[in-house]
């Protein structure tokens, strides 16, 4: 049994060869897996493209006892852990926030089932496929094309593009199909259309209050009478009486004629 488990440490070390790594990072995930060639060097690749922090586990059979390794980027080998050091975080600086335990009732040790107090969220990966750990994967941590591409071409993977239907249509997809998504709505149209649903409610305010008006009673009150001297103001100081014309009022042939008799008198006849 000690030659089966140096020969996983000797697959994990080759599948560890060239590994890039993301020290700096404060986002980083774990990816905790069973001693299985192709589920390690998945979990390397992912690391090359991710702050991924990687912790192996050999169950073994019978009564032999559970064996931990971690990745020590630093100096590019698998050290021992141990399960303490697994749940109390001291075997990463920091903490990863994201676990992915990979294993099947089967492999799973029940020490590592439960997730641990420092993590905010662990994914259990029951299938051991390359296609199944790398779709799980992407449902948190969405890789880019760039990076698909990158794990398709080291594990022979086939990309299928689910929105390229998406791209040539549009948000609401192909002419004639029925679109099942979230449709956007204008923040505008949003507020124009909850302002039209209150309309009806406001007119039928608006109507109560007229037949309230028009029902309501209407006061007349009679006026006073004018008397004549209210309504001629008294003059301020001295009035004038018109002043009044007397004397013959004679036709106007009559005064023509004596102004011609006038004109033709010399001034000693005057």
């Amino acid at each position: 049994m000690k030659k089966m488990h140096t020969f996983c440490l000797a697959l994990l070390l080759v599948a560890g060869l060239g590994h890039t790594t993301h020290a700096g990072r404060k986002d980083r995930t774990l990816i905790v897996m069973p001693v299985r060639y192709t589920v390690v060097q998945f979990a390397f690749d992912v690391a090359r493209i991710r702050p991924v922090d990687l912790l192996a586990y050999d169950k073994g059979s019978g009564e032999e006892p559970l064996l931990l390794h971690v990745w020590d980027a630093a100096s590019g080998n698998w050290k021992p852990a141990d399960v303490a050091g697994y749940q109390d975080g001291s075997l990463f600086a920091p903490a990863p926030k994201r676990v992915f335990l990979v294993g099947g009732e089967a492999d799973l040790p029940a020490e590592l089932a439960a997730m641990p107090g420092w993590a905010k969220e662990m994914t259990p990966i029951s299938s051991l496929k390359v296609l199944d750990m790398a779709n799980v994967m992407n449902s948190k941590m969405k890789f880019s094309g760039r990076e698909w591409k990158k794990l398709a071409k080291r594990h022979n993977l086939k990309l299928v593009d689910e929105n390229a239907e998406q791209r040539r249509y549009g948000r609401y997809g192909k002419p004639g199909t029925t679109y099942t998504g979230t449709r956007r709505v204008n923040p505008l149209v949003a507020r124009f259309r909850s302002m039209k649903k209150d309309k009806p409610a406001m007119e039928e305010a608006v109507e109560e209050a007229a037949e309230v008006e028009e029902e309501a009673p209407v006061k007349v009150e009679e006026e006073a009478p004018v008397k004549v001297e209210d309504a001629v103001p008294e003059a301020e100081g001295e009035v004038k009486a018109p002043a009044v014309v007397t004397g013959m009022i004679q036709d106007a042939d009559e005064d023509d004629a004596a102004a011609e008799i006038e004109a033709e008198m010399s001034p000693d006849e005057k």
